[in-house]
């Protein structure tokens, strides 16, 4: 038997109550943190949280799985009959606006039978400050990493042909033939400044791309002998690899999931950034990933259409490939290797 009233007792539990001249928000969402238990996959939590005017919670229940309607229903008359330490003795509100149309819809008509008003508004400034406090304490302070879609002139369609790019990526396998035996040297247009790339993932561990800005910045990698971290001036580094959801930004897994972007698999969701001088990870910039864009459709078209073998060994290669970007067609220029990186 469930330990839990059933709602109609708790709808008149709550009825008896006095009732406040208040509007409380309530809101039901994904967690920006992650739960982590032994031995199990990580998960974001569903938050319940209902907050008063002076921006006391009542109730903050987390859950790993997304509560129904009705169990909402019930954490909201729980907490009316029974509040948080520090929100204040039992009452009734006169109103609970919610942030989610299809959970309004479910629950007003109950609330309305003891007297409750339900309306959805959205955004809720007290609900989403108390959220972001609670946050904030769960990622221990932390700054949160912002999403692509944060970066200025960046748009959901980009970010979508990103994701099908690195999808089809992961998909061919190209460190399956290619690895750092063979930096790329790519030109995008082939008039602009070559950039080096080597694709990541023959070692079996990381799987992507990485980047460098000048030659000088790779061959510093290689001339580092393996055991030792490199020293001197270190570089920035454009890289994509692949990793769980756990890696990502959490409005990249939002954006991802609202507008459908493509994931290869779950443990194959695709992290875009760029590496600091200071052994640091930051979001590219917008010029990163519109070179980024083109770079891959290059790749790709080379592993798939062009690149040839001889005796188990990657062929040299020097071609300039029709590129289709965003919205327009252009050209890029593809070199490999684009320096024997191994060579006395």
């Amino acid at each position: 038997m469930s330990k839990n009233p059933p709602i109609t007792k708790l709808l008149t539990k709550a009825s008896n109550l006095k009732q406040k001249d208040e509007t409380w928000e309530a809101t039901v969402r994904l967690g920006r943190f992650w739960i982590t238990p032994h031995r199990q996959p990580a998960y974001r939590p569903h938050i319940t949280l209902l907050s008063r005017p002076s921006g006391a919670i009542l109730c903050s229940q987390v859950q790993q799985l997304q509560p129904s309607p009705e169990q909402t229903l019930g954490q909201l008359l729980k907490a009316m009959c029974r509040p948080a330490p520090g929100a204040g003795r039992p009452c009734r509100p006169c109103q609970i606006d919610l942030d989610n149309p299809d959970l309004v819809a479910s629950l007003a008509p109950q609330l309305q039978t003891i007297g409750i008003d339900c309306q959805y508004r959205s955004p809720l400034a007290i609900a989403q400050k108390s959220l972001l406090s609670l946050e904030k304490q769960m990622n221990r302070g932390q700054d949160l990493f912002p999403g692509l879609l944060s970066i200025s002139t960046v748009t959901p369609p980009l970010v979508q042909h990103l994701y099908q790019l690195a999808a089809d990526f992961h998909q061919v396998a190209p460190w399956r033939t290619l690895s750092d035996l063979h930096p790329i040297e790519i030109c995008h247009p082939p008039t602009a400044k070559p950039r080096y790339a080597v694709v990541m993932g023959s070692g079996g561990e990381i799987f992507g791309l990485a980047v460098y800005d000048s030659l000088k910045d790779l061959k510093r990698i290689y001339n580092q002998p393996f055991e030792l971290q490199p020293t001197g001036p270190k570089s920035s580094c454009l890289m994509f690899y692949f990793d769980e959801a756990i890696a990502m930004a959490f409005d990249d897994l939002d954006d991802a999931a609202k507008y459908g972007w493509p994931i290869a698999n779950e443990t194959a969701y695709p992290v875009f950034a760029r590496s600091t001088p200071q052994d640091t990870l930051t979001t590219p910039s917008a010029a990163d990933l519109f070179w980024l864009e083109g770079a891959l459709e290059g790749i790709l078209a080379y592993y798939n259409h062009h690149q040839e073998m001889e005796w188990g060994r990657v062929k040299p290669a020097d071609l300039t490939l029709p590129i289709n970007s965003l919205g327009a067609k252009t050209q890029l220029k593809l070199r490999l290797p684009a320096f024997s990186p191994y060579s006395d």
